[in-house]
């Protein structure tokens, strides 16, 4: 809530206190970060990691998953991850697709989506995924549309880097993914 500090301009920032965010269940609100990993060891993360209450049972990762490594231990190897977590006010969960150079592929970001679909369905309160990354279109972007549809559907809005060059995509017609695809979620 944006009202002027350190010489900004008030009402500027980016309204977290819409409806979409209300808690009206109470339940813990999350934030799953899709990028390089976190370090969930952080003295300013360690408060605010998710803790995985299905951990071995139904979804594995006690804080998340590594899709890039095929394992249950998504500690950032990069600090783009930890950087981006950095900023949020609730649980983040860790999805590694990145690898430490900050490469990754479009099935490392399908899998993260269905571990963030399959932990709705048990009950997490995913209201926001973090996108902090992107690339040209490829085959997986049909896929991952139809995830974000998902995960919208279930609460959560999908937050997307739009690139790194300064251009407009809406005019420039770039095919900058996931943020080009046209969801209301």
């Amino acid at each position: 809530d944006n009202k002027g500090q350190n010489n900004g301009t008030e009402g500027i920032d980016v309204n977290a206190d819409t409806p979409l965010l209300d808690n009206k269940d109470n339940k813990e609100r999350v934030i799953a970060i899709v990028d390089t990993g976190i370090n969930y060891q952080h003295e300013d993360l360690k408060d605010i990691v998710w803790n995985n209450p299905y951990n071995n049972r139904k979804l594995y990762g006690e804080h998340g998953y590594d899709f890039v490594n095929y394992d249950t231990d998504p500690m950032d190897d990069n600090g783009h991850g930890s950087h981006c977590a950095g900023i949020t006010a609730v649980k983040v969960m860790a999805l590694k697709t990145l690898n430490e150079e900050g490469s990754g592929s479009g099935m490392d970001a399908i899998g993260a989506y269905n571990y963030i679909y399959k932990a709705q369905q048990l009950g997490v309160n995913v209201v926001a995924v973090n996108n902090s990354w992107g690339g040209s279109a490829d085959e997986e972007d049909e896929i991952i549309k139809n995830l974000i549809e998902l995960v919208g559907k279930k609460g959560a809005i999908s937050v997307c880097a739009a690139g790194n060059d300064g251009s407009d995509n809406d005019e420039n017609l770039m095919n900058n993914y996931p943020s080009s695809i046209d969801s209301p979620y």
